[in-house]
């Protein structure tokens, strides 16, 4: 670990050396690539298992699709599909590219792809099914086939919580894990936010808040790691508390609409995004507050 943080803070520092120009980024990137292909060649068992994971997702998608358009479900199915095939293309590129950074915290590399990097890996490669087909075309299929979606979207969001207990459990903390995770988590949230969106079940107000507060926290990210190189960000409490009401509220509404549409009385789902919308502000407000104070 102390040698990769040593190489990339060599490669930031020769960045910033550069001036940031066209010159700078390409011998940023012909080193990273570089570096990248040495990491993911050192055990070909990992590649194996990272093949054999994005296989069954693409089963896994394909079956969600195919179920939430059954019976003639409104939507553009093609555009959807297509939609969802690029954004799978790109994650399974993006993990492909870090295989090698299955390792430990000390440098110590595993031999294989882990399951909490699978389930993490499913949940971000399936999160855009979750706002369409699985919610705009869902909630107009068959009974059996909402209640289905239903079962896969719950199974989708407590995935976050079995990675991390599988993770403590057989002790397969990764580097690729620590940034896999939280990821998938954004990327679920955001969509499943735009599906209540487009279905009415969530209002415009609260979506724009919860996209400022994940894509503002990647952009924040990003221009953290251009600048000063690899950093290590740790979540508040106040983060996970923000994040479990989001998944359980949002959870929530898009079962009850799949299942139980009748049960979703007007006044619950406005009390909800209320207390919701006041947490997202509290949180952006200690993000903003923290940033100005970080040097």
């Amino acid at each position: 670990m102390k040698e990769t943080d040593a190489f990339l803070r060599r490669l930031f520092g020769e960045l910033r050396e550069g001036g940031y120009g066209v010159g700078a980024w390409g011998a940023f990137w012909r080193g990273a690539w570089r570096r990248t292909v040495e990491l993911r060649r050192a055990e070909p068992r990992r590649l194996l298992g990272f093949w054999v994971w994005a296989g069954l997702g693409l089963v896994l998608g394909s079956g969600i699709w195919a179920g939430a358009f059954w019976g003639g479900a409104a939507g553009n199915q093609l555009e959807t599909v297509l939609g969802w095939l690029g954004w799978y293309g790109l994650i399974c590129g993006w993990t492909w590219l870090h295989v090698g950074r299955i390792r430990r915290e000390d440098g110590t590399h595993f031999d294989r792809f882990l399951i909490p990097n699978g389930l993490s890996f499913l949940r971000l490669g399936l999160a855009p099914l979750v706002a369409a087909p699985m919610l705009v075309g869902g909630l107009q299929a068959h009974a059996l086939t909402r209640l289905a979606l239903a079962a896969v979207l719950a199974t989708l969001a407590l995935s976050d919580l079995a990675d991390g207990w599988i993770a403590r459990w057989r002790n397969q903390h990764s580097v690729l894990g620590r940034v896999l995770d939280p990821m998938a988590d954004l990327a679920l949230l955001s969509f499943l936010a735009y599906g209540l969106w487009r279905t009415d079940l969530l209002p415009g107000s609260l979506l724009a808040l919860l996209l400022l507060r994940y894509l503002g926290a990647l952009v924040a990210a990003i221009i953290l790691y251009v600048i000063r190189g690899p950093l290590r960000i740790t979540a508040t409490l106040l983060g996970k508390v923000t994040t479990a009401a989001t998944f359980s509220v949002l959870g929530a509404t898009a079962v009850l609409a799949l299942v139980a549409p009748s049960w979703l009385a007007p006044s619950w789902p406005r009390f909800a995004h209320h207390a919701l919308s006041a947490l997202v502000v509290a949180n952006l407000a200690y993000l903003i507050y923290r940033a100005a104070r970080w040097r």
